[in-house]
């Protein structure tokens, strides 16, 4: 028995071994939990020499249940546009960022409509959860309360619960993060699209001061 048919991702949670490198990685998946109902994955991202990541995902089947919807509240309205040019390029400049609250260095907490401007992988079509999945890792830096060039605030971790399927190119995301002087932190987010919230995300922070500050 294999995993829910067209199932639907409820919990991705993915601890972070080691920085991830820009080049050639492999994915070693095995199935944990097989049913008709749900389903527990793991996925391991390796390079030659380690694994870089442990990630677990479980999946729920897809019903019609005669309940209310109850989301996690409304989507926001979108906002003006802005390149983070102080944060360097790659994945920032991949992404468009439409600032409803906050902005990238003005410290607390912030909301942002986003929108991948690359694929994820070449010729293959963005899956909706795979856009919620992409930005929920940013909430630390969106909502950032230190300034990075003197506090480094990294997450070790990464844990999203979805409530529903995201529709649509453009998800939002309202995050503050929390730090502690003895060197911990805590980066919480509501997660959505356009009709409303979906999900949560949170990340554990590992902070320290940045070296060379």
């Amino acid at each position: 028995m294999g995993l829910p048919s067209n199932g639907l991702l409820t919990r991705f949670s993915a601890d972070i071994l080691r920085p991830i490198p820009v080049g050639e990685v492999s994915a070693e998946v095995r199935t944990l939990r097989s049913g008709a109902r749900i389903g527990l994955v793991e996925v391991q991202l390796r390079n030659e020499e380690h694994t870089l990541l442990s990630a677990r995902c479980w999946v729920s089947r897809r019903a019609e249940v005669a309940i209310p919807r109850t989301p996690l509240g409304e989507a926001p309205t979108a906002g003006e546009v802005v390149v983070p040019d102080r944060w360097g390029g790659g994945y920032l400049r991949s992404v468009e960022w439409s600032w409803v609250e906050g902005i990238f260095h003005e410290p607390g907490p912030a909301t942002v409509w986003t929108r991948a401007l690359l694929p994820l992988l070449p010729d293959t079509p963005w899956r909706p959860v795979e856009r919620v999945l992409l930005i929920a890792d940013s909430g630390n830096g969106i909502s950032a309360v230190a300034d990075p060039r003197r506090v480094t605030f990294v997450n070790t971790d990464l844990t999203v619960h979805l409530v529903r399927e995201p529709v649509g190119e453009s998800i939002w995301m309202a995050a503050s993060t929390a730090l502690d002087p003895q060197g911990v932190g805590l980066a919480s987010s509501t997660l959505g699209d356009r009709d409303g919230g979906i999900g949560t995300g949170a990340q554990s922070l590992f902070v320290a001061p940045t070296a060379g500050a």
